[in-house]
């Protein structure tokens, strides 16, 4: 009957940085035995008009269009109910955590432009992913000091300590938690002169957007008082505006002809405006009372942002690009962390936010490139 807390996992950095050290090693690999113009497939007058590439093509404009499918993993999670009072690892019963945020899928769309014969190209990009969403119910039919039917306690009286009749001492109690992302940003980026074409290398500045809105449900139901009961209903809705400037770096890897390794890394500083909204109605011995409560704030957010992908020129005009992506967000308001305060101030405020949490987002990502 009891459950333990589950401790979601963090993606394999070490996998990760793995996979660029082989791809730096075919690089250094490659570059031995090049022709003295560093390019292993030979000159090209032409950067947008070779049969082959042996750096990625150059061409006044290219455009991206694909997807992400993305998996959201928060640290841990808040702890929503115990059988019994107090806040013991024995007695959590029901946490955050343990609702699961699977893969979900969304568009992604990248147009960009090269200045002439400059080093330097702009482009934006644009993504986002369907709603996560996922729900968890519980049930105690043990009996109870007040003579009814239910010992799940809630975070309202701080888990039974003491009991408030109308939040504690329930039969029933369930959870449900929707998240979306989108992303937008526009980077400049400048292409170094390298020795060889086995490695091309920009920087990357420019600005990114994020938004990240959530919503967390709540609804127990309780045989106290007798003989009418008890219900709670209570939603918390968080949002979450990003923006800020961001630099990283880009790099392709010449694999063999017409096939590169690009690993990107981008990290943006960002502005937060978040609002978090709590709403809901106690249900008394069948009196309804309303509450409410908001609050704002303005946050010091961190967006990073890593990107691997193998990259295969298909036709002269067209590339797929199959890889996959990491981004973690630092310094938000998730919705799960700003539910649940004590009753006294669910009923009379005043009303919080808490921006200290994160969220990482990872799974594969496939796009077709045309250039032209």
């Amino acid at each position: 009957m009891f459950r333990h807390v589950k401790h979601l996992r963090f993606p394999g950095w070490t996998g990760l940085l793995s996979i660029v050290l082989v791809a730096l090693f075919i690089s250094a690999e490659t570059a031995v035995g090049l022709p003295p113009t560093g390019n292993p497939c030979g000159d090209c007058a032409d950067p947008c008009g070779c049969e082959i590439y042996c750096a990625p093509p150059r061409c006044p404009w290219y455009v991206e269009a694909g997807g992400v499918f993305l998996k959201r993993d928060t640290r841990g999670g808040a702890p929503i109910a115990t059988l019994g009072t107090g806040l013991t690892p024995e007695n959590i019963l029901l946490t955050s955590g343990e609702l699961n945020a699977a893969f979900r899928g969304g568009p992604r769309l990248l147009l960009g432009h090269t200045f002439g014969q400059t080093a330097w190209q702009m482009d934006f990009t644009y993504f986002w992913v369907d709603s996560w969403i996922d729900s968890k119910a519980v049930r105690d039919y043990t009996e109870n000091d007040e003579g009814g039917i239910g010992n799940l306690f809630s975070p309202f009286s701080n888990f039974g300590e003491p009991p408030i009749i109308g939040y504690d001492y329930n039969n029933f109690l369930s959870i449900r938690e929707v998240s979306n992302l989108q992303n937008g940003e526009l980077n400049l980026r400048y292409t170094f002169p390298m020795p060889n074409e086995s490695v091309t290398a920009k920087f990357l500045i420019g600005i990114r957007y994020l938004s990240l809105n959530e919503r967390f449900d709540y609804l127990s139901q309780s045989q106290i008082p007798l003989p009418l009961g008890s219900a709670t209903a209570i939603s918390t809705r968080t949002t979450n505006d990003l923006i800020g400037p961001q630099i990283g770096g880009d790099f392709y890897f010449f694999a063999f002809p017409r096939c590169w390794i690009n690993f990107e890394f981008k990290g943006a500083l960002c502005a937060n405006r978040a609002l978090q909204d709590t709403a809901g109605i106690l249900t008394d011995a069948g009196v309804d009372t309303p509450v409410s409560g908001r609050r704002s704030r303005n946050a010091t957010a961190f967006v990073g942002d890593l990107n691997l992908q193998a990259v295969w020129q298909v036709t002269p005009r067209m590339l797929t690009r199959i890889g996959y992506q990491v981004m973690w967000v630092e310094s938000v308001a998730l919705a799960s962390r700003n539910f649940g305060p004590l009753a006294g101030i669910l009923e009379l405020g005043p009303a919080q936010i808490d921006t200290s949490h994160g969220a990482v987002y990872h799974g594969p990502r496939i796009d077709l490139e045309w250039v032209w």
